[in-house]
């Protein structure tokens, strides 16, 4: 599952990580040419700026509440 966002500060790094942490599951942060964990704040700052990003979650009705939180934050 995924859902598209935008990196455009420290404040949405912060968010995506704090959100990927609360699961113990993979999460994931792909781009065009990229790839991070969303659990490594160092690789979410890499990505500020870039576009067409997405959050990625496993194929799993668990992974929806992520997804759910990252559209309402990216998405209001």
């Amino acid at each position: 599952m995924t859902s598209a966002i935008t990196i455009n500060n420290l404040q949405d790094v912060q968010k995506i990580n704090e959100i990927a942490c609360s699961f113990y599951y993979d999460t994931w942060v792909h781009g065009e040419t990229e790839m991070m964990d969303a659990k490594s704040f160092l690789g979410l700052v890499s990505l500020i700026g870039k576009p067409n990003l997405n959050f990625v979650v496993p194929d799993d009705e668990e992974a929806k509440s992520a997804i759910k939180m990252v559209k309402k934050y990216f998405h209001q």
